[in-house]
């Protein structure tokens, strides 16, 4: 019993650990006129065409050629080799509003 309370208080403390990280990934693109594609290919539908000064939000890789990244609130598909490296930046959650 003592080992179960153990492992849920440590279970716990790792948790909170963890959800204190506030950080994302933000990328620019190398170049203007970059494209935001709905999915993983040149020839699907054009989301958005990006500016080198948009703030790219990186979700994850998806493969050596596509990163998913949302900018706007809108989410696509932009090609790896248009990225700059990304940087950790600091973000703050919102908090809800008390009505």
């Amino acid at each position: 019993m003592k080992k179960v309370i153990f492992a849920l208080a440590l279970l716990v403390q790792t948790a909170f650990a963890f959800a204190g990280e506030n950080t994302q990934a933000i990328a620019h693109t190398k170049n203007d006129d970059v494209k935001l594609f709905k999915q993983p290919s040149t020839k699907t539908e054009v989301v958005k065409t990006l500016k080198s000064a948009d703030d790219l939000v990186v979700v994850r890789k998806f493969n050596n050629h596509w990163t998913i990244v949302t900018v706007n609130g809108e989410v696509g598909y932009v090609r790896s080799v248009s990225l700059n490296k990304s940087k950790e930046s600091k973000i703050a959650l919102a908090k809800p509003e008390n009505n």
